[in-house]
């Protein structure tokens, strides 16, 4: 029995850390845990993991036992763990139906489900443990950058250099460059950005609410700051959420009525609407759409796109237009991400330094908008009364579009 054809696995322990990323976090009695059958499971890769004594019925949710981007995929990996056969209260059996691995057809065995999360043991993580040294710096909580020396110290210049400035922060596309804290590993917030101290949590006192057009539950929508067009807005969710996944799925939800909204509004003014994101050296999520003129293809703005990413030294991968961010970037990951006009997807996982206007940058270019003197937004910045009137403007151009006041 090998470990790429592996169809069932039995245990009487629970494979030990098994929960990690599972959306139903809960308290397992350590003594009925193994890391030996976690080691197990992890090189065996079975398509179904069956343990016992922990004394309750739990039914985790698929995870994927292959890197996305980085190796081909393989099939999930489903743990069940089963109650005892003379509790009084839980399953103890578990009925299922499957075909063997032998006779499975290959697209079928390797399909992923949606709910599919993290493989609990990657071999990253199993990594990045080995180079703490125990410490509690797991990357699924980091939201900002790497926490290595030279990192912390650039966190430690750029604080100084910013506080030293006093300049105000508004909203914005470029966030905050923290190091995070043991607490805000915790909690997933820096204690120097709060929602109460966010430049984009709506509650906010530092917002500035007169560049919001459009407010829905959950999401709303700004004209950004220094704007390549008058049409370029930022999508950010009201509470405090620094990435796409990490949106609670009502949230995301709005936050995909609004792109559709908008692409609808380019549609009609001639134009292609391209969204991207950026979750590095930032605190707060926020989605950035541009309207393209229509005569650039949306080939043309994905070939800009990717010879300026490989120009800068890194590649920008296609990923299926069927998936979302949380099915392929680990929570807290960095990365970049570009959704075109037509749904294609492109996405970078970052690993080191990242220039920080790129999204801005590819769409200034003389062959896309042609405004290379508005790539950042530092240079470009208008009056506060401009901003209102701008503001003004295109939420009476949205308003056709905007299923806040309909729905």
């Amino acid at each position: 029995m090998g470990s790429a054809e592996t169809d069932i696995l039995l245990t009487s322990t629970w494979p030990e850390g098994v929960c990690k990323y599972s959306p139903e976090p809960m308290s397992l009695d350590p003594t009925s845990e193994s890391s030996i059958v976690a080691n197990v499971c992890r090189f065996l890769q079975p398509r179904y993991h069956f343990a016992g004594l922990q004394g309750f019925f739990h039914e985790r949710v698929p995870f994927r036992n292959h890197e996305v981007l980085r190796e081909r995929p393989k099939p999930v990996t489903r743990f069940i763990g089963l109650a005892g056969a003379t509790a009084k209260k839980g399953r103890w059996l578990y009925a299922f139906s499957m075909t063997p691995w032998s006779r499975s057809p290959l697209v079928d065995l390797n399909k992923q489900p949606p709910d599919v999360t993290e493989n609990p043991w990657s071999r990253s993580n199993v990594a990045k443990a080995t180079m703490d040294h125990g410490e509690e710096t797991h990357q699924a909580m980091q939201f900002f950058f790497d926490l290595g020396d030279r990192g912390k110290e650039r966190g430690r210049q750029a604080r100084g250099q910013r506080r030293g400035r006093g300049e105000r922060r508004s909203l914005m596309d470029e966030g905050l460059p923290l190091v995070p804290s043991k607490h805000q590993r915790t909690t997933g917030f820096s204690p120097a950005v709060t929602p109460d101290s966010c430049w984009f949590c709506l509650a906010s006192p530092n917002v500035e609410k007169h560049l919001v057009v459009s407010i829905a539950e959950h999401m709303y929508m700004a004209l950004a700051k220094g704007p390549l067009t008058p049409e370029h807005m930022l999508l950010s969710p009201i509470s405090h959420h620094p990435s796409s996944p990490t949106l609670p799925p009502p949230a995301l939800a709005e936050a995909q009525k609004f792109i559709r909204s908008l692409k609808l509004f380019h549609e009609s003014r001639g134009a292609r609407a391209i969204m991207f994101e950026r979750n590095y050296r930032s605190v707060h999520l926020q989605l950035q759409v541009v309207g393209v003129p229509s005569h650039c293809s949306t080939e043309d703005i994905k070939e800009a796109f990717e010879k300026d990413a490989k120009f800068r030294g890194f590649d920008l991968q296609e990923i299926p237009e069927s998936s979302d961010l949380s099915q392929v970037v680990p929570m807290g990951a960095p990365y970049f991400y570009v959704e075109l006009d037509s749904g294609q997807k492109l996405l970078h996982r970052i690993h080191n330094k990242f220039p920080l206007h790129f999204g801005r940058e590819v769409l200034a270019h003389k062959c896309l908008l042609n405004v290379p003197e508005r790539s950042d937004w530092r240079a470009c910045q208008d009056g506060r009364d401009t901003e209102e009137r701008q503001a003004a403007a295109f939420r009476k151009m949205f308003s056709p579009f905007d299923f806040t006041l309909t729905d």
